[in-house]
């Protein structure tokens, strides 16, 4: 009796397996083919993360030139272990009411990350720079904070900064809000011995104590995929590496806490966004858009940060029943984009 349903449960296994590690397969061996150049390029890439991030300096010990080997064979052995593992992480995540977005998130973002990346690794790795947005965002006419200042090459360049006013330092290569500060130009020359900052105009959004964004994500077709608002009780930083962070869902692109008025006028920015990404981007399946909101002069725009590859749309606080649609449209056209 235990032999038969052990042999069940292991045919079960070797079904999903297959079924669920498709995609993965797919993209890992595309991605295989130009291993060397491309795991050149993943060191390349973190290391310049590395180096502006004060959080993540300490992992710049594991990352040389000397170790691209050792990080080539990390990574095969690590595939085979995920695609081991993968079938029950799906399972667990799509199949059953206990649901854990963080599962989902792990098993999805890496198929995404690797689909986009054998379709256009160039276009993908370029992405990754806040310097690069804000050159698209100008020629595109849409709104982004002005840029006051840079640190290249440990050399700073003042554009328009002066001594009595606040402004925003961002690493140009960082993730989840790291990095970030706010400060005034006697405080550059802390910052000179590191790698690559801009330095931004302050934006406030005077309708919130803290600050907020809303992550807006499109799809490679030029589709609206969903939409949520973050809010942080941190002055300068919403994301989810600080504390005390609150997300919500935007049913029907229409934030609960936003007017009338403010929701039209996001709406705009919203559909060009799409139009943006279906134009441009067509090689790259999902774009998570950070936009806040400015206030000046008693009135109010809409500004957009940056484009995040594989922009992470699952969170707990997702009603179940928005995350059980949005699982199936996004294997629906995650399956079409690796076509």
């Amino acid at each position: 009796m235990l032999k038969n349903i052990f042999i069940f449960f292991i045919f079960l296994y070797i079904i999903f397996s297959h079924i669920f590690t498709k995609y993965y397969r797919k993209v890992f061996f595309q991605w295989f083919k130009d291993i060397d150049n491309n795991v050149i390029k993943f060191f390349n890439i973190n290391l310049s993360m590395l180096n502006n991030n004060d959080e993540y300096r300490f992992l710049q010990k594991i990352y040389s030139k000397s170790n691209i080997y050792l990080i080539k064979i990390i990574l095969i052995i690590l595939f085979f272990i995920f695609t081991i593992f993968y079938p029950i992480i799906k399972f667990i995540s799509v199949f059953t009411p206990f649901y854990c977005p963080s599962l989902y998130i792990l098993s999805t973002w890496s198929e995404e990350l690797l689909a986009t990346s054998s379709k256009n690794n160039k276009l993908a790795l370029s992405t990754q720079t806040k310097l690069y947005w804000y050159n698209i965002f100008v020629q595109e006419k849409i709104n982004h904070p002005k840029i006051v200042g840079k640190i290249i090459n440990k050399k700073f360049y003042n554009y328009d900064m002066n001594p009595f006013d606040y402004y925003i330092l961002k690493p140009n290569m960082s993730f989840n809000g790291s990095g970030i500060k706010k400060i005034k130009l006697k405080d550059v020359n802390k910052f000179l011995m590191n790698n690559e900052y801009i330095i931004q105009e302050l934006l406030t959004d005077c309708y919130v104590n803290g600050s907020r964004h809303f992550r807006f994500i499109t799809l490679y077709t030029g589709k609206k995929f969903m939409l949520h608002q973050q809010k942080s009780e941190n002055e300068c930083i919403s994301n989810s590496t600080k504390n005390n962070y609150i997300k919500s869902y935007c049913d029907n692109y229409e934030c609960k806490e936003l007017t009338k008025d403010q929701n039209i006028k996001l709406n705009i920015i919203l559909t060009k966004l799409s139009e943006l990404h279906q134009r441009r981007y067509k090689y790259i399946f999902s774009i998570g858009w950070d936009i806040v909101i400015n206030c000046h002069n008693n009135n109010f725009d809409y500004y957009v940060l940056e484009g995040n590859l594989g922009g992470g749309w699952l969170f707990k606080e997702m009603p179940r029943s928005v995350k059980r649609v949005l699982i199936t449209e996004y294997l629906k056209n995650l399956d079409n984009f690796n076509k």
